[in-house]
This record gives structure tokens, C-alpha cells and sequence, in this order.
């Protein structure tokens, strides 16, 4: 890969997120259309609910299909899930769609997944780890291209010598344009990067800059009251012609306490790989 693709794509990385970071659009995920199996291949997605009686409901969700100004939420496609007394769990889902699964539960709180996976990178040989050098690299990018938020959290960031994934929970609790007293911007989104061919530096990726989890502006006594547990296992489940069933096993329901919290995350970056230069 030459210089000047590396400019093009650093000049396109970087305003396409300096732009999103701009806007302050406000979504609240609802329920929106189910594909219709008439018209696509369908699988399922099948699991067991450890405590199936303090679950309200449980469905799938594609969030490549999230509107990214948000103006356009109905977008959002939806299967929902059939559950039986005894746990067992039943999801129609579209072959070749990649979706969340997404429980909510009867007290208010919410288990969903997030896709934390990233592409295999392009080494021959082998398929080197992230290191924590590398990953320092991508955490600074990620908090530099945030410009709109003044509290940011990094849930998660791994992957590999190529290509890594950050789970950001950002706040915006200062004043913004046409702020109430008491009122926050609150963003839980995927961030991906890739690291170009014989380079030293990171980039959002420009294929996927971000997925969105949530784009909500609402009161801070509001956002202190979400509990929500993220799920890497539930994440990123995506059926094929030769694999129409995704069976995710028995998924715990623990007591959950404010605040958003992740599990089941892949493994972080290690200190060293056997591939970088002696």
C-alpha cells in the first residue's frame, strides 16, 4: 500500500468520524420491522434462559441496518423470540444476516450482545495477537477523534496485529447547545480500526466506522438508573447456507446493578507476539 492511499484513507477515516462525532441526534431503540420469511431464507437462533421467568421478552436485532443520523429508527429490523416455560428459546433469523440477541428482562434491566469480533488479518502464517503497545496506539486514536464527549469509557479493546474493535461508552455531561439543567448525551457504540500495510499508525476502519448501540439524550438521574449487561457470546451470530442453527447454550440471568457492564469479552491484548521484530 502506497503513501498517498494512506492519506486518502486517513482523510476519509477522519472526517467521516469528525462528522458523526458533530451530531447530536437522540434515538431510544424500539422495536421495528420483522423481515418477512417468505421472501428469505430463514434459520433460528436456540438457546435455554436460566431464569425464563424473569424474562419479558427476547428477539434479535440487526444493527447494520440502524439509520446512522438516527432519523430513521423503523429501520431497525427485529426478530422476535418464542420462549417456552422451561427456558428453551426460539429465534427466526434471515440466513446471512449478523445479528444481536437482546433480553429484556421483567425488572427493567437488559442483556444484550455486541460483536467484538474482528477480521483475521492478512499475515500467512499465522494470525498475531494485539499487543498492549498496539492497543495504547488505538485507545489514543479512539479518544482523540471523540471531540463531543467529555467522559469516555473504553469497555473493551482487542483484536489482532491488523485489526482491533473498542466498546466506547460516552457521556456528554458539560452544557451543549439547547441543554436542559440535569440533561446528558449518552452514546454506547463499536468502534473498529485497521492498521494499513507496513504502517506505524491506526485508522477508524473505513469500511465499518462505528455500530450503534445507543444515541440517547436524556437526564443524568436517568442514565444512573440503565442497567444494562453486554454479552460478546450473543453478539455478531450469523447464519449460513450450511449452518442454519446457532445454538448459544444456557444463558445466565444475574442480578444486574446500575450501570453498563460487559461479559464474555474476548480476550485482551497480550504483551508480546512471537511475530514482532526481535
Amino acid at each position: 500500500m502506497n503513501q498517498s492511499r494512506h492519506r486518502r484513507i486517513a482523510c476519509f477515516g477522519l472526517v467521516l468520524a469528525m462528522v458523526a462525532a458533530l451530531r447530536l441526534p437522540v434515538w431510544g431503540e424500539q422495536p421495528g420491522a420483522t423481515a418477512d420469511p417468505a421472501k428469505t431464507e430463514m434459520g433460528e437462533i436456540v438457546g435455554m434462559l436460566a431464569e425464563p421467568n424473569r424474562v419479558k421478552q427476547i428477539f434479535a436485532i440487526d444493527r447494520s441496518q440502524i439509520d446512522r443520523n438516527l432519523e430513521k429508527a423503523a429501520r431497525i429490523i427485529i426478530e422476535q423470540g418464542t420462549m417456552q416455560p422451561d427456558g428453551r428459546f426460539r429465534i427466526p433469523v434471515a440466513v446471512g444476516k449478523r445479528v444481536d440477541v437482546v433480553i429484556d428482562l421483567r425488572d427493567g434491566g437488559r442483556i444484550e450482545g455486541v460483536h467484538l469480533g474482528v477480521r483475521r488479518s492478512d499475515f500467512v502464517e499465522a494470525d498475531p495477537p494485539l499487543t498492549k503497545s498496539e492497543a495504547e496506539k488505538v485507545r489514543k486514536v479512539a479518544l482523540k477523534l471523540n471531540v463531543f464527549e467529555n467522559e469516555i469509557d473504553i469497555l473493551s479493546l482487542t483484536g489482532n496485529a491488523q485489526y482491533a474493535v473498542a466498546l466506547l461508552n460516552k457521556r456528554r455531561t458539560t452544557p451543549f447547545y439547547n441543554s436542559q439543567p440535569g440533561e446528558i448525551i449518552w452514546r454506547l457504540e463499536v468502534w473498529r480500526f485497521e492498521k494499513p500495510e507496513d504502517a506505524e499508525y491506526w485508522l477508524k476502519d473505513p469500511e465499518e466506522l462505528f455500530v450503534i448501540h445507543y444515541r440517547e439524550r436524556l437526564p443524568a438521574t436517568e442514565y444512573a438508573r440503565k442497567r444494562i449487561l453486554l454479552d460478546a457470546k450473543l453478539g455478531g451470530l450469523q447464519l449460513t447456507p450450511s449452518q442454519k442453527s446457532i445454538d448459544v447454550g444456557t444463558i445466565a440471568i444475574p442480578e444486574l446493578k446500575p450501570g453498563i457492564q460487559l461479559r464474555n469479552a474476548p480476550a485482551g491484548p497480550v504483551e508480546k507476539s512471537e511475530f514482532d521484530p526481535q
